[in-house]
């Protein structure tokens, strides 16, 4: 009898090795047959909804898109973020987030699926209507994020104009801009129409919820077109619905605009108080401040109101010196609590400085854009504009220059621009002799942005003259 073998020599039976080593094909094919049934397909259906329903709803022209995730569907729940934190940050969850909304009526679909597949058309009716809501309500219940982003459309195109008098070969042109139309007139940002304007990706989860209703419902092609319009009637009587409170307000707010045309000036201002009431945003708002001022102007009415509507007539007519001093002693006793003012008073600072820069006075620009950045630190133009005159008035100081445009690139998501600010560094560190860093700064601008169509000209050249 020959001597068991020892505990070195065991081997395990081979059908033990194949179970081993065929689990995880077994998985696979388990995925691929789930894949193809009706419940893996209506579940992969759901995976780019849920991309959709997290992605950028709102597109500024120079800050990061706002996710849905940090957008409130306005329902005025405590801890709602401000405006400025919602397009400057730091961006949070509200309670109300429309992101989440999705992103919960997506989780409830795929447990309804897995256990009811044949309810696929029912959540993608419920997700069309969710998705109709958050659309809506980005583009309608926001009115002073929307006329904040409106001042970032105008601060591009006042720096692009700068950029294109100092260099020659600059990117930034409207072409290439993020968002494409700027408000006709001040008293126009934030308007109704203006979220049109500023919508981007994540409103494609209703077309996209919509084609799952039209291909994944069951029954025959009219039956489910039938269903389609039931579900299309659904969402858009929720989206009204959720927004009513801002288009009372805006029919409230239109019939002041006539009353006071008419020169019905008590009417309109009782108007005006009734839309601030519907919609308590509308406080804050330039055009609300500028209407109202413009009444106490007519009616002789010694106001804040009145002073804001006299500096924005300065404004509008170049009138810088008379305009900045009003401009400065409106925020000095309004500004802590009015946007609004805060917001007239640095644009009166910019373009003054503007003023300054075109009478060959920078270092007096300086000044003033440093007086507006005291203000609003987070506003992109005055920052740049010191960066492009501090490059032309410190030639052998290139870090500061860069110490200037470095946190506004932090935060920039406009490539074209951001490409410009590189060169403009990369200038400085030429013109000072330090060639390493200027072939850095220009690498990084060509990275950042180079087109067939729209060639990089002034980080090319930059590159080939060392």
């Amino acid at each position: 009898m020959s001597e068991p073998s020892s505990q070195g020599d065991y081997s395990p039976p081979p059908g033990a090795l194949l179970r081993t080593l065929g689990w995880p094909v077994s998985l696979a094919v388990l995925l691929a047959e789930l894949a193809v049934t009706r419940r893996g397909l209506a579940l992969l259906f759901l995976a780019p909804a849920c991309v959709l329903a997290t992605t950028g709803i709102l597109r500024p022209s120079l800050s990061f898109d706002i996710r849905t995730v940090h957008l409130p569907l306005g329902l005025t729940f405590p801890g709602t973020p401000s405006a400025e934190t919602m397009l400057n940050g730091p961006r949070t969850i509200p309670a109300d987030s429309a992101g989440l909304a999705l992103v919960g009526l997506i989780g409830l679909a795929v447990i309804v699926l897995l256990f009811r597949p044949r309810r696929f058309g029912a959540t993608m009716g419920l997700l069309l209507v969710g998705a109709a809501c958050t659309a809506a309500s980005a583009a309608i219940n926001h009115p002073a994020l929307l006329e904040l982003m409106d001042h970032e459309n105008e601060q591009r195109s006042a720096i692009a104009a700068l950029l294109a008098e100092e260099y020659p070969d600059t990117l930034v042109d409207a072409g290439n801009a993020r968002v494409g139309s700027n408000p006709l007139s001040e008293d126009a940002r934030g308007g109704l129409e203006r979220g049109r304007a500023h919508l981007t990706h994540g409103w494609w989860l209703g077309p996209w919820a919509a084609t799952g209703l039209l291909f994944g419902g069951w029954g025959p092609l009219r039956r489910r077109i039938a269903w389609l319009a039931a579900w299309t009637v659904i969402a858009a009587g929720a989206a009204t619905t959720l927004c009513y409170p801002r288009l009372r307000a805006e029919y409230i707010w239109s019939n002041a605009v006539q009353a006071e045309a008419r020169g019905h000036f008590d009417a309109a201002r009782q108007q005006a108080r009734d839309a601030i009431d519907a919609y308590p945003q509308f406080a804050d708002l330039e055009r609300t401040w500028l209407l109202l001022g413009k009444l106490d102007f007519q009616q002789d009415r010694s106001s804040p109101e009145r002073e804001f509507f006299r500096v924005s007539q300065l404004q509008a007519n170049r009138d810088m010196g008379r305009a900045l001093p009003l401009a400065r002693v409106l925020r000095a006793s309004n500004g802590s609590t009015s946007r609004a003012v805060r917001f007239q008073a640095t644009d009166v600072l910019a373009a003054a400085g503007l003023e300054q820069v075109n009478q060959d006075r920078p270092a007096a620009a300086e000044v003033l854009w440093r007086e507006a950045l005291d203000v609003m630190p987070k506003r992109f133009d005055c920052a740049i504009y010191l960066g492009i005159v501090r490059a032309q008035m410190d030639r052998d100081a290139p870090s500061r220059v860069e110490n200037l445009l470095q946190p506004m690139l932090d935060r920039l998501a406009d490539r074209a621009l951001a490409a410009d600010i590189l060169d403009t560094i990369g200038d400085a560190y030429f013109a000072a002799g330090l060639l390493d860093e200027a072939r850095q700064r220009y690498a990084d601008s060509l990275r950042v942005f180079s087109l067939p169509k729209q060639i990089n000209y002034r980080a090319q050249h930059g590159l080939i003259g060392m």
